[in-house]
């Protein structure tokens, strides 16, 4: 059996790219989840992807971060995936693929590289708006014509 897992972080956002890789990948069933991939623990829909893998099944996701954005965790999971006898590759990243030597060190290098883009956009969502020059003018404006700012 091959197996798609789809995820993306929040609602709003969309799983269409994923979606039609998976399908062009050739997969029986897509998996889709809409949960942080700060860890695997919050994602029961990975959790139960991950149990349900028997030997010879195929796992496919676009990238690695889709899998894990911790490297401990992308480890974990290509290991999880190996014990049971299955494989796990990635349509957009094909030199991690549970079949080469290697795939445990780059998955684990993916990771680290993964979890520094999350931890980069956390340090970005958290910095309050620059307005700059035109966007002050635009708010002064309001201030003085007595409207509402969100008119």
């Amino acid at each position: 059996m091959i197996y798609g897992y789809a995820r993306v972080s929040t609602k709003r956002q969309d799983l269409a790219y994923q979606l039609d890789r998976l399908q062009k990948a050739g997969c029986d069933r897509i998996i889709e989840e809409k949960k942080s991939g700060k860890d695997t623990k919050g994602r029961p829909e990975f959790l139960r992807l991950l149990a349900s893998l028997e030997p010879g099944d195929i796992l496919l996701a676009t990238v690695s971060d889709r899998i894990a954005r911790e490297p401990i965790d992308m480890v974990l999971a290509l290991r999880e995936v190996e014990n049971v006898g299955a494989q796990l590759r990635l349509l957009d990243e094909p030199y991690i693929d549970s079949t080469f030597d290697f795939a445990d060190v780059i998955a684990y290098l993916r990771g680290w590289v993964a979890r520094v883009q999350r931890l980069k956009i956390r340090e970005r969502d958290e910095q309050p708006t620059a307005f700059g020059v035109d966007g002050i003018a635009i708010a002064l404006s309001f201030r003085t014509s007595a409207l509402p700012a969100s008119a």
